[in-house]
């Protein structure tokens, strides 16, 4: 019963995270276009704060594995907020970039100190099926985040919005405090930590893992990241610049792909986790999500290319599940498991989100078709992987 409880309480603060987290996002292409500054500072404001994740979501880890993770999960809260309010403070491409990688220090270090202490606080049975519910969740949430931001942003005003997100990442990171702690506290060398912690460090890392083909896993876990994110990041702009939608159909379109995608978690999402083979899933989600990326381009008509592109939001809603699930069924340390998804992923952050940009000012298409080939990579990838295992 206790360990229950804790599990809710861990549920709660990663919802209520990822619900603050996600209010500025809708409002962001049209905060950009009100600051003047090109329009591949989208993608590049998003790399900023990816590379800053890169740099220290290992670091992170690998320090909360040492003192605890509350203690870093306050500090983290407070990195994120100041982010974003010098965020909407900046008035130029270097203050917006400055402001973003500030922001990434923080939100990284929460991505990788959540989850961990979810699995904290998890029986070992119900690892993977926990953090499933909170992969489902968090796609619901997140989706109504980005509508009560975007239609906020439409009535109240831009800088509202960003100052909501500002006192609710504070608000959530004095909350930390009455956290119960589960890690037992170790030995901290701060020179050791730092050079445990060195994101290109983590490489090696990646291959001294126990089970080898976790490798492999992790060279997919960026290329998926790289594809969704560019895509994810010129489909937002597109809907601003290209058809004039306003910042709430931002959030309307979020807030639809949520509810489908809790849907399909619950009916496909837990199936998939309870079978014998996760990476099986794991591939033909990645399959579907190339061939619908590709189909998208084929569109002709802006309703075509709506439903098309929702659809493959729900189906790309089943993955990050999956590969955490994957994650939980190995036997390394969670802090440092979690520590090198996130490198991973924000690997990924980072490239897609330069690569999205500049290839955005070239055709506003470009950025589809790469995103479509970078999927494909990624799934003959993970069916070699599978043959590793």
């Amino acid at each position: 019963m206790k360990q229950t409880k804790e599990v809710r309480i861990a549920l709660a603060m990663i919802l209520l995270t990822t619900l603050t987290a996600n209010l500025v996002h809708p409002v962001t292409p049209k905060f950009i276009e009100m600051r003047g500054v090109h329009n591949y500072m989208f993608g590049v404001a998003f790399a900023c704060m990816a590379i800053a994740t890169f740099l220290t979501s290992t670091f992170w880890g690998n320090l909360s594995d040492r003192i605890g993770r509350k203690k870093v999960m306050f500090v983290t809260f407070l990195f994120y907020a100041l982010g974003q309010y010098l965020f909407l403070c900046a008035t130029s491409e270097v203050g917006i970039a400055v402001a973003r990688f500030i922001g990434g220090i923080g939100g990284g270090g929460l991505s990788v100190i959540q989850l961990a202490y979810l699995t904290d606080v998890s029986s070992n049975e119900k690892k993977g099926s926990n953090l499933v519910v909170a992969g489902a969740m968090t796609a619901v949430v997140s989706s109504f985040g980005f509508l009560i931001g975007g239609v906020l942003g439409d009535v109240v005003g831009i800088e509202f919005v960003f100052m909501m997100q500002v006192v609710g990442l504070t608000t959530l990171g004095c909350l930390t405090y009455f956290l119960p702690e589960h890690r037992e506290k170790k030995e901290l060398v701060l020179r050791d930590v730092m050079k445990e912690s060195s994101p290109f460090a983590s490489v090696q890392q990646a291959k001294n893992l126990k089970e080898t083909y976790m490798l492999l896993f992790f060279v997919t876990v960026f290329l998926t990241s790289y594809a969704s994110v560019c895509f994810d990041q010129s489909y937002n702009f597109y809907l601003r610049s290209e058809l004039g939608f306003p910042t709430s159909y931002n959030g309307y379109i979020k807030a639809a792909i949520g509810i489908l995608g809790l849907i399909a978690n619950g009916l496909i999402g837990k199936r998939i986790v309870r079978s014998k083979d996760l990476s099986k899933g794991y591939f033909w989600i990645v399959v579907c999500c190339t061939v619908l990326n590709g189909l998208m381009l084929l569109m002709g008509n802006l309703v075509s290319f709506l439903v098309v592109s929702l659809v493959y939001f729900l189906v790309y809603s089943l993955q990050i599940p999956l590969q955490q699930a994957l994650l939980a069924s190995s036997s390394e340390d969670g802090g440092k498991l979690f520590g090198l998804f996130q490198t991973s992923r924000s690997l990924g952050w980072i490239f897609g989100g330069l690569v999205s940009g500049f290839l955005y000012e070239i055709y506003a298409r470009l950025p589809f078709i790469n995103s479509t080939l970078i999927a494909l990579i990624a799934a003959l990838l993970i069916a070699k992987m599978r043959k590793r295992k």
